[in-house]
């Protein structure tokens, strides 16, 4: 957005030439952040991350299921009957 404030102190040419250096220097630095944002995120979508996300969260899963089934066979399982005793 532009700032009128900031176009009451141009008085000459020399000022307007100013005004665009820095305009333009403004510009690169918001396209430099923007391309960064957009490398950042072809970094996150691509085919390579997708997999390797797919397949931690797949290891993560099944040591969860597996970890599930051994409980329930812990607290389900077939008691074991001690063996009587002689005396």
């Amino acid at each position: 957005m532009i700032d009128h404030k900031q176009f009451r102190h141009i008085r000459n040419f020399q000022d307007i030439k100013l005004e665009k250096a820095r305009l333009r220097y403004e510009m690169l630095l918001a396209e430099n952040r923007m391309m960064a944002s957009l490398n950042a995120i072809q970094g996150f979508v691509t085919l390579t991350t997708f997999f390797s996300r797919f397949s931690q969260g797949f290891a993560i899963s099944r040591n969860v299921f597996s970890r599930m089934g051994q409980a329930f066979s812990w607290v389900f399982g077939k008691k074991k009957k001690s063996a009587p005793s002689r005396e």
